[in-house]
């Protein structure tokens, strides 16, 4: 498992695009900021010995398949550009959109999108402010004055404009709960575990806002590959997906989790 950068990283393309063989490196990319305990650190400090669940769980990979992933860091609008254009053969975590399937290929099972072997499951959490009258019913958002917000390029905005919804997209966690602090925006919706841990660290800063109890959306995420390298290396590729759901059920991992929930 190593660490290049971009550079670096598209110089071993062809070896992965060109040969029919099994690649010598998977080149994986996935997102720059920290998403605990998926992802525990920021570009700037990707060595750790609790480097995240995922990357764990990808090293297990390694080992069983005899495989090799090589990541790179990078902005997730970036990601699926790398994929869309064959630099990357695999992004996580995506959860599914329809519209991702022009250009990445997701896990199947008699056709249809193969939940169980998704990398996990993750909530869209709602924050408001505490004197909000938003509630959630039958999926939806209601009573929200005005608009929302929301991460670039994360899939619950279409979910929010399917509920008719304004979104404001935000680059940051800072910038969606600021806005809903200060009354620019109604509700903020983002990952939960990301933004609860961003909380607790600057609880002092929003003391006027509260998360709502029933999630937004409940959503798989999904080590996807490229179009290309699944057609060269389709064998390969469902063994991976196979092997993410049987190492994440297993004695192994349960004990790798359990130092995570230490911290």
């Amino acid at each position: 498992m190593r660490f290049f950068g971009l550079f670096l990283f598209s110089l071993f393309l062809c070896n992965s695009v060109f040969s029919q063989e099994k690649p010598s490196v998977i080149h994986i990319a996935f997102e720059d900021v920290a998403n605990p305990p998926r992802i525990m650190n920021s570009i700037r400090n990707s060595h750790s010995k609790l480097p995240g669940l995922t990357l764990e769980l990808l090293s297990l990979i390694e080992k069983k398949l005899n495989v090799e992933f090589e990541f790179t860091r990078t902005p997730w609008a970036r990601c699926k550009v790398l994929l869309k254009s064959n630099i990357a053969d695999g992004i996580f975590h995506a959860s599914y959109k329809k519209e991702r399937e022009k250009f990445g290929v997701y896990p199947k099972l008699n056709g249809r999108i193969d939940a169980s072997r998704s990398v996990f499951f993750r909530n869209y959490a709602v924050y408001v402010r505490s004197d909000s009258e938003a509630y959630i019913e039958d999926g939806q958002l209601k009573n929200v004055d005005g608009t929302v917000s929301a991460k670039i390029g994360y899939s619950v905005i279409s979910d929010l404009e399917k509920n008719g919804l304004e979104v404001d997209s935000v680059k940051k966690i800072s910038n969606g709960l600021d806005m809903v602090s200060v009354g620019r925006v109604s509700a903020f919706v983002d990952l939960e575990e990301m933004t609860d841990a961003y909380i607790a660290q600057n609880n002092s800063k929003y003391p006027n806002l509260k998360k709502m109890k029933i999630p937004y959306r409940t959503k798989a995420y999904y080590l996807i590959f490229s179009k290309e390298f699944y057609a060269k290396n389709k064998k390969l590729t469902e063994q991976i997906w196979d092997a993410l759901a049987e190492i994440s059920s297993s004695a192994e991992f349960i004990k790798i989790r359990h130092k995570y929930l230490l911290m």
